[in-house]
């Protein structure tokens, strides 16, 4: 067994976590300070012109009829209901998970 290569994806993974719940602190802050100087065009500053540019595309979230979740629910239910009763098929495929330590 590779104890280094295991070693360095576990330190990986916890880094990625570490990064990502910054990067979702941070995101509201950026997203107000870009928000008041955007004019459409891509914006860069001297710190980051080589590594890219900030720009805002707005984002569609949808909302949708009640008789539509209400199929939407009947669906996962009938989802269900053949996972159980055998009648769903599935195929397997290795996963690997790390879990650091708390």
């Amino acid at each position: 067994m590779n104890r280094e290569l295991l070693e360095r994806f576990a330190q990986l993974k916890v880094e990625e976590k570490r990064i990502k719940h910054q990067i979702e602190f941070l995101q509201p802050e950026v997203l107000k300070e870009v928000s008041a100087v955007y004019d459409g065009q891509p914006i860069t500053t001297e710190a980051i012109k080589d590594i890219g540019a900030y720009t805002i595309s707005m984002l569609k979230t949808w909302t949708f009829s009640d008789d539509l979740v209400a199929l939407q629910q009947s669906v996962k239910e009938q989802e269900a209901s053949e996972k159980s009763n055998g009648r769903a098929r599935f195929v397997e495929k290795e996963s690997l998970t790390f879990n650091p330590k708390k």
